[in-house]
């Protein structure tokens, strides 16, 4: 939502694209944003909005202004491989059943399956789960200092995701993608959650990441409302 950062009337989107334009009210040029996060959407956010993660040994917020700046502010130590695989793989599963699919609480599996779920008329739903972003520099900087701050734009970010899912694709045959979905951890890496981002992955990568083979690819975040199927 974006109101007048002066009197507080709720303005229409285009007003978040374009600062410059008057409130219609009182002619402030200020503004506030304001994120309603919903089941299955991935909304934009602004100003001085942030998401923020607490997961265990790893906090992260990210902050998108309204000229399209994201800044990843992150604290260490860096995860090791896939550290809480499974319960990315289980707030996938949860915002799917909220969709009204039925599927089982996910099970740990083998190296190449993550988790594991089952449904009584969808049979098994296999996750593989991968970082949305591979930045060397932030996870050393994490690892190293046990803090970093990145600034990201929405292709920068969206660039970032489609390379994950690229250098997951070419480790497995066909026939096995096309039985494994695969989950993109967000939690981990705010900033690549905003509208803005995902806007510029579909626009940009949409056709490679459906071409990459796996069977669904999603982008899950760290909130259970904030899931969102990448290859459609």
């Amino acid at each position: 939502m974006i109101r007048c950062g002066q009197c507080g009337k709720e303005l229409p989107p285009e007003f978040g694209d374009k600062p410059h334009q008057q409130c219609p009210e009182c002619q402030s040029m200020s503004r506030a944003f304001q994120m309603t996060a919903e089941p299955g959407s991935l909304p934009l956010a602004g100003g001085d909005t942030s998401l923020a993660q607490t997961r265990p040994g790893l906090q992260s917020t990210a902050r998108a202004d309204d000229q399209g700046k994201i800044t990843l502010q992150a604290t260490g130590p860096g995860p090791r491989n896939e550290d809480d695989a499974l319960e990315i793989c289980a707030r996938l599963v949860r915002a799917l059943n909220k969709m009204g699919e039925g599927w089982s609480i996910p099970v740990e599996c083998n190296q190449d399956i993550d988790g594991s779920s089952t449904s009584p008329t969808k049979g098994e739903l296999q996750m593989q789960v991968v970082r949305a972003s591979h930045n060397r520099n932030l996870w050393r900087e994490l690892n190293t200092a046990g803090s970093a701050t990145i600034e990201y734009d929405p292709k920068t970010a969206a660039l970032e995701m489609i390379e994950a899912i690229r250098k997951k694709s070419k480790k497995y045959p066909p026939e096995q993608k096309r039985e494994m979905s695969l989950v993109l951890d967000t939690a981990r890496t705010p900033s690549h959650t905003f509208r803005q981002v995902l806007d510029a992955f579909r626009a940009q990568h949409r056709k490679d990441c459906q071409e990459a083979g796996f069977a669904q690819v999603w982008a899950v975040g760290p909130q259970d409302s904030l899931v969102e199927r990448l290859d459609q």
